[in-house]
């Protein structure tokens, strides 16, 4: 088990690409980690997986395209036969909804109320395809993502760290109740939520 300390929060955002230095004069928040390398044979991180999915990054498209792929899959019923999600970036915007959203807009949510109902692509027409999308892409089809950028990086001018956890939360998130607060936590229990205050006591 290694221990990893992440303080990208602390890295110069006007750094330019593949000088991933940080600016000491950039107070932000230090995030403690417990890492396992899962590629040893004798990882005990999981189960044997058997059947995963990986899902890439690419922003918004990524998300949709994830989203896609999601209601595909419950469409053929073989997500629960999935051992392992894995993603990043915008694949993780999409996977971190699917696997932690509880309600939507104050209700119960359901997977085919996350991903959409099941389409046959024969018969999408114009009408069709205007109709609301599935419940992870809701908050990033308004066409104000320039806006709650604009206005998140005026309001946390000196601490450009908290950005970005607060347009995803107002952008992305905003129809999930529980998941959009700032105070919550995207884990797998309460006991890793403790784990993960106690390791993080700011």
């Amino acid at each position: 088990l290694a221990q990893a300390i992440c303080d990208a929060s602390k890295r110069d955002p006007w750094t330019p690409p593949g000088e991933m230095g940080c600016n000491s004069s950039k107070d932000g928040p230090t995030v403690v980690a417990n890492v396992k390398a899962v590629h040893n044979p004798d990882s005990t991180w999981h189960t044997p997986v058997a059947r995963a999915l990986c899902a890439s990054g690419g922003g918004s498209r990524a998300l949709s395209y994830t989203m896609g792929v999601y209601r595909g899959l419950n469409e053929l019923n073989l997500i629960p036969k999935l051992d392992a999600i894995s993603s990043v970036s915008g694949g993780t915007w999409c996977s971190s909804i699917f696997m932690f959203a509880k309600s939507y807009k104050g209700n119960d949510v359901t997977t085919v109320d996350l991903v959409g109902a099941d389409t046959t692509p024969a018969l999408l027409t114009m009408s069709e395809l205007s109709k609301a999308p599935g419940a992870i892409a809701s908050g990033i089809v308004m066409g104000d993502s320039d806006k709650i950028l604009a206005e998140s990086g005026i309001e946390f001018v000196g601490r450009e760290y908290e950005v970005w956890p607060h347009v995803m939360s107002r952008w992305l998130l905003r129809n999930f109740d529980a998941l959009k607060e700032m105070k919550s936590y995207m884990a797998l229990d309460d006991e890793a939520v403790s784990r993960i205050k106690t390791a993080n006591p700011q």
